[in-house]
């Protein structure tokens, strides 16, 4: 039993070390990130509120291709999308919680995305300190966009299926793509999507969304004079 208990603890330490290893690589290369080469920027934001996250765009800046997606939302100028599974995102009987948390991580289940529209300023919803501004070029947007419409499934008539209303807000689950699994997760989800937009990451560290949050922090505040990146 100690042998076990031996081999079982430097397994840990080693998987520790190596997830520390590879996360500080991903904070060296946000350092460095870059993408003011671009000839137009757009702003991508992220947000995060307990064990979930996801991406906000600006309507205004999302190409006529892709409007058709977001057409439920029309009416606002904000759109926040993430994705997750289905059962646990869904309910709303707390004693459900654990279990359906615990079979959407160990077991391939459905997924769902869930897309709310809104008109206040994002900080004002999420809070500052909840909300990361990361600017990328125009292909690195398209690949963002491409990335989050790919897990749209579409109906006879549009290009989104609904589910049900959503959890506050304007807002509506739609059916998704994917399977939910671990490491699969709606956090690494928002990481991957991030990563099609060009930023060096890698999604799979990124189980919780305050590890993700800390490591965009890490990236270099770009130039107020710079006039064609749009912070507000």
């Amino acid at each position: 039993m100690p042998k076990i208990i031996k081999w079982i603890g430097s397994f840990l330490l080693a998987f520790v070390l190596l997830y520390l290893f590879v996360l500080s690589v991903d904070v060296y290369r946000m350092q460095k990130y870059n993408p003011l080469h671009a000839s137009r920027l757009y702003t991508v934001r992220v947000f995060a509120y307990a064990w979930h996250s996801g991406i906000v765009l600006d309507r205004n800046d999302i190409p006529e291709a892709y409007q058709p997606y977001f057409s439920l939302f029309a009416q606002h100028r904000w759109v926040e999308i993430s994705w997750g599974d289905e059962a646990f995102y869904r309910n709303q009987n707390d004693t459900l919680a654990w279990p359906l948390g615990i079979s959407a991580i160990v077991w391939p289940t459905k997924s769902v995305l869930h897309v709310v529209g809104y008109d206040m300023p994002p900080h004002a919803i999420y809070g500052v300190a909840r909300v990361q501004k990361i600017p990328v070029g125009a292909r690195a947007f398209q690949g963002l966009l491409k990335f989050v419409t790919s897990y749209f499934v579409s109906d006879s008539a549009t290009p989104y299926a609904i589910v049900e209303r959503g959890l506050y807000g304007d807002s509506w689950f739609l059916k998704s793509k994917g399977k939910y699994v671990f490491p699969f997760t709606c956090n690494a989800w928002t990481a991957q999507a991030l990563k099609e937009a060009g930023l060096p990451l890698t999604p799979v560290l990124y189980q919780i969304p305050g590890v993700l949050m800390e490591v965009l922090r890490q990236r270099p505040l770009m130039g107020k004079n710079m006039k064609f990146v749009r912070l507000y």
